[in-house]
């Protein structure tokens, strides 16, 4: 028996569509990446990169990753549409 745990879903063509398309504001990139994400981890991963002020010194940029684990799921262009909308209380 292995110590990993593995997860399956077919290749989710109608995400990377959309996140090809995907727009939200200046200096925001996104991309879908099967990476290491290190300590065992591994897989598909949304990457949202953005430059933005420092909130410490304001004049200068500062470039941020966040990683967002894509779910091994079975989605239709509908629900992953739905994975990808921003959270409406946020903006």
């Amino acid at each position: 028996m292995s110590n990993n745990m593995e997860q399956r879903a077919p290749y989710p063509d109608a995400l990377f569509r959309l996140v090809d398309n995907l727009k939200y504001k200046e200096d925001w990139d996104f991309r879908l990446v099967d990476i290491d994400r290190g300590q065992g981890s591994k897989g598909l991963t949304l990457i949202i990169h953005i430059i933005c002020a420092d909130t410490y010194q304001p004049q200068n940029k500062i470039r941020i990753n966040h990683f967002m684990l894509v779910p091994p799921a079975s989605y239709n262009e509908a629900s992953w549409r739905r994975w990808l909308r921003p959270n409406r209380r946020c903006q």
